[in-house]
């Protein structure tokens, strides 16, 4: 989970080894936890572009997906990020 996620070069490395592991093997990963623009930032750059968490969407009533879907847009500083090279 990344509410308690700090940028530690241990934790890093950990971040890194776990989305190479799902590169290597086609496997998409996912960021479960993720609580604030900043900490997806990181998470792009490293090249993880999926996740979930309450800075994404607050759990919701099914029947409010599809008006959320058509509505949300990512934070301006995704948009803007350069992954590193693997």
């Amino acid at each position: 989970m990344l509410e308690k996620f700090s940028p530690i070069q241990n934790d890093l490395s950990i971040l890194k080894s776990i989305i190479g592991l799902g590169q290597a093997f086609h496997i998409e990963v996912m960021a479960e936890g993720l609580e604030s623009v900043e900490a997806g930032c990181l998470l792009i750059e490293i090249g993880c572009s999926v996740a979930q968490g309450f800075v994404i969407a607050k759990p919701m009533p099914a029947q409010n997906v599809i008006e959320w879907f058509n509505r949300w847009q990512a934070p301006q500083e995704w948009l803007n990020i350069k992954r590193m090279q693997s």
